[in-house]
This record gives C-alpha cells, sequence and structure tokens, in this order.
C-alpha cells in the first residue's frame, strides 16, 4: 500500500509531536526526583546547620563577656557579666 507525501508528513509530524511528549514528562520526572532530593536534604540538614551557627553564635557572646568580665572594675558589672554567662552556658546545654 502506498501512502503519499501528506500522510508521511503528517504521520511523522505525529511521531516528532509523540516523542516530544515523552521526553517532556521524563524530564517532569526526573525534575520531580530532584526536588524530593533536594527538600530531603534540605530538611534534615537545616536542623544541623541551625544548631552549628547557634553554638557558635553563644561561643562568640561568652568570649565577649570574658573579655568584658577581665576588664570589669565594679563588683556590680561582674556579677552581671557572670550571669550573662551562666545563661549563654544553659542555653548550650
Amino acid at each position: 500500500m502506498r501512502t503519499g507525501v501528506r500522510a508521511r508528513l503528517l504521520g511523522s509530524y505525529g511521531l516528532i509531536l509523540v516523542l516530544l511528549a515523552l521526553i517532556g514528562s521524563f524530564g517532569l520526572f526526573q525534575l520531580d526526583q530532584a526536588m524530593r532530593a533536594l527538600h530531603g536534604v534540605a530538611d534534615e540538614q537545616a536542623i544541623g546547620l541551625a544548631t552549628a551557627l547557634s553554638v557558635r553564635s553563644t561561643s562568640l557572646t561568652m568570649q565577649r563577656d570574658l573579655r568584658q568580665l577581665t576588664l570589669a572594675f565594679l563588683p556590680e558589672e561582674k556579677n552581671k557579666l557572670n550571669q550573662a554567662i551562666n545563661a549563654e552556658e544553659k542555653v548550650l546545654n
């Protein structure tokens, strides 16, 4: 059976559209998989990162208070700085 030029062109155009749809759906599937993996890593690692940054901030605050404590002259200042250091230690623990 011989097909005309018009039928062949429409058939090849249809084949290209089917292949385009397959490739597009495969790309969307892979994008969904990548997004799920990214969200999994972000959900697990973000907690650890927040904790590490909090520890660093608390450590810097304690260092500052210790420096101020060595420079403090009045007993009231020393007591206030000691209380601040103790509060930061409680945050760490």
